[in-house]
């Protein structure tokens, strides 16, 4: 009823549908905006096609996309508007294919080297897709991997439990001398990463990230993938190779002969979601370090700081949208999106979400909260002026007067004139 047209299989597992255009348009531009002159592009599995259509749309770069299913093909026309096009453009461009294949097979026998290949996120429990996650398949796709090219295999964290997540790892940093971990998006229920692989180090060009988002006729598909800001984009790292090497030390190796995600990936579609995920996200964040600035070629000091904020931010803006969606505590969350915002003050999702909460303390008059939210604005750039105000508001009702007028001249300071604290400075200076 609500327009969404969903993709499935056997009429069991989903391949996609057409509200998450979000997601799986991040799922392609990601990868390809991490390799500093992407040419030719590697799509293991198609989906709905809003990966490969995402960096088809993207422009410049030549595109394989491999799809084990024949019929996918013939239904792909459905969901031309969150694939953006991305059939029409088989059909018309010359350098985007779709290819009926077994993309196992397809990296262990083509000749075709690519600068960036992309694991799409398969269904773990599914039979024959642990064969994905192998030695043997890493170790074929680093092959067809160019000079300097890069292989990312996203990996659904609440479809996977630690022990799967662990081996997956193991077996690919075996595989890739350079490896990180990074996140697809920012959500506590349906969270997943990527596993990037390289030959050499990447790094990564900041200046020239920034121009490329900023393409005017590429805007509004960086603005559908949530693409605007880079370092939103850097800030969702995780961690380096070493880090990953040590928390997968015990792990075995997936293999042919030991094909464990094989079997123990189906036993996790029995366990509650909320507490699998919930697991996952921990040792995400206990492994998270701060970005290397070494890897930021031509970052400013402010861009480094953003970054480090943002990662730092990343626990409880999730803890906070987990209050929000799972339990519907909206105060739990307001409170948690406000500590998220004293850690990443720049981050400009934070701000607009701590902006429309503290409007909602204030209207609501719970002044503890509407305080929280304001000491978390004020060490913003755009919003200091009514974090001081909306600290004066609550100080105010607490009976805290000179409190609440040394913040409202700090807020006129940042901003003289502001309309809003000079009626509330008139208010109190008139004892009113």
């Amino acid at each position: 009823p609500p327009g969404n047209l969903v993709l499935k299989i056997n009429n069991s597992y989903r391949l996609g549908d057409t509200r998450r255009v979000f997601a799986q348009a991040r799922q392609g531009l990601i990868p390809l905006l991490l390799h500093p002159r992407p040419r030719r592009m590697l799509f293991l599995g198609v989906g709905t096609g809003g990966s490969a259509g995402a960096a088809a749309a993207h422009g410049g770069v030549d595109i394989d996309a491999l799809e084990i299913l024949p019929d996918l093909q013939d239904v792909l026309h459905h969901f031309r508007k969150s694939n953006f096009g991305f059939l029409e453009r088989v059909r018309q461009e010359e350098g985007v294919r779709f290819l009926v294949v077994d993309a196992r097979h397809f990296v262990q026998a083509t000749e075709r080297r690519y600068d960036v290949v992309v694991g799409d996120l398969f269904v773990p429990w599914r039979a024959g897709e642990g064969a994905m996650y192998t030695h043997a398949h890493f170790r074929a796709v680093r092959d067809v991997l160019d000079e300097g090219g890069l292989f990312c295999q996203w990996l659904p964290l609440y479809q996977l439990g630690p022990r799967e997540l662990r081996i997956i790892t193991a077996t690919f940093c075996d595989v890739f001398p350079e490896a990180s971990a990074w996140w697809l998006y920012f959500n506590a229920e349906q969270p997943a990463l990527a596993l990037v692989g390289s030959l050499r180090p990447q790094a990564l060009d900041v200046s020239s990230l920034s121009q490329r988002l900023a393409v005017a006729d590429r805007g509004e598909l960086f603005k559908a993938a949530g693409l605007l800001d880079p370092a939103e984009l850097l800030g969702s790292r995780i961690c380096g190779r070493p880090a990953l090497v040590d928390w997968s030390e015990q792990a075995p190796l997936e293999t042919r002969a030991h094909p464990r995600i094989e079997f123990i990936a189906p036993w996790q579609r029995f366990r509650p979601t909320t507490d699998r995920t919930q697991e996952q996200l921990d040792s995400m964040f206990a492994i998270t370090e701060p970005f290397d600035p070494a890897l930021l070629s031509g970052a400013a000091p402010g861009m480094v700081q953003s970054v480090h904020g943002i990662q730092a931010a990343l626990p409880h803006f999730l803890k906070g949208q987990r209050a929000q969606l799972a339990d519907g505590d909206e105060a739990r969350a307001a409170a948690a999106y406000a500590d998220a915002l004293a850690e990443g003050p720049e981050w400009a999702l934070l701000q607009r979400m701590v902006l429309r909460r503290a409007s909602d303390a204030l209207l609501q008059e719970r002044f503890d909260l509407l305080e929280r939210c304001g000491a978390a604005l004020a060490r913003t750039r755009a919003h200091a002026h009514r974090g001081y105000y909306y600290m004066a508001r609550a100080q105010y009702a607490r009976g805290e007067t000179e409190t609440a007028r040394r913040a409202l001249q700090e807020a006129l300071r940042i901003r003289p004139g502001d309309a809003g604290s000079l009626r509330l400075l008139e208010q109190i200076e008139q004892g009113g």
